[in-house]
């Protein structure tokens, strides 16, 4: 059992705690409905005893809803909100996209969405765009607009790649550069000789009559005789 001069001196703690807070509480209000710069002091208050009943519809700080105005020859990355207000928007400038450009971020986290407003944007500019849709995400949004042509593989509007169809040289070592990190990704590292073979078969294929793929199985056979 405490003694009773322990007691008191516990009471009065706690109510001289209770009144600091409730000064500094009614100071704090006084402060931000003023529109004073915060101090330190009242910050800090304000983040030990957090009673937001008294304020929570009194906002730090106080801001404007400005118009949201796009600068020239540039793009609309998003807003910069301040208490749900949008304050100003965020440009990127359209040459900024002939450089590497990476959206990261959680999955669910608006990646896609970010990605197809800046599609939106970039079509209403009539700026070509070309889009490697593996998963179709971007295919569904676009397919009612007249100035989007989507091509697949499987679709009503295919799309035709013969690998085997070049004019020259330089195009058919593309193409045995494109086949040797196939092999690669796929674990087998080409050896010498059958790098060879495969070189020696691409350049058949460029005065070929038949560019197919049975075309340049026939010319590989014929070199690995």
């Amino acid at each position: 059992m405490l003694s009773p001069c322990l007691s008191n001196r516990i009471a009065y703690s706690n109510n001289k705690k209770k009144n600091i807070k409730k000064s500094l509480e009614r100071e704090l209000v006084h402060t931000v409905k003023s529109n004073i710069i915060l101090s330190n002091r009242l910050i800090a208050a304000f983040l030990v005893f957090p009673s937001l009943s008294l304020y929570e519809r009194i906002p730090f700080f106080s801001s404007n809803k400005t118009s949201i105005i796009q600068k020239p020859n540039s793009l609309i990355l998003g807003s910069i909100l301040q208490n749900d207000v949008e304050t100003s928007v965020v440009n990127l400038p359209i040459n900024d996209l002939k450089h590497n450009v990476e959206v990261v971020g959680m999955i669910g986290r608006g990646k896609t969405s970010f990605v197809i407003n800046i599609l939106n944007q970039l079509i209403s500019k009539s700026i070509g765009t070309l889009v490697l849709d593996v998963k179709g995400e971007y295919a569904n949004q676009f397919s009612n607009l007249s100035a989007v042509k989507i091509l697949s593989l499987n679709g009503p509007s295919k799309l035709s790649l013969n690998l085997f169809k070049f004019k020259d040289e330089t195009e058919a070592h593309s193409v045995l550069n494109l086949l040797s990190e196939i092999f690669r990704i796929v674990g087998t590292e080409l050896t010498p000789a059958m790098y060879n073979l495969l070189e020696d078969g691409l350049n058949d294929m460029i005065s070929c009559s038949r560019p197919t793929y049975e075309e340049f199985i026939k010319k590989l056979n014929f070199h690995a005789q």
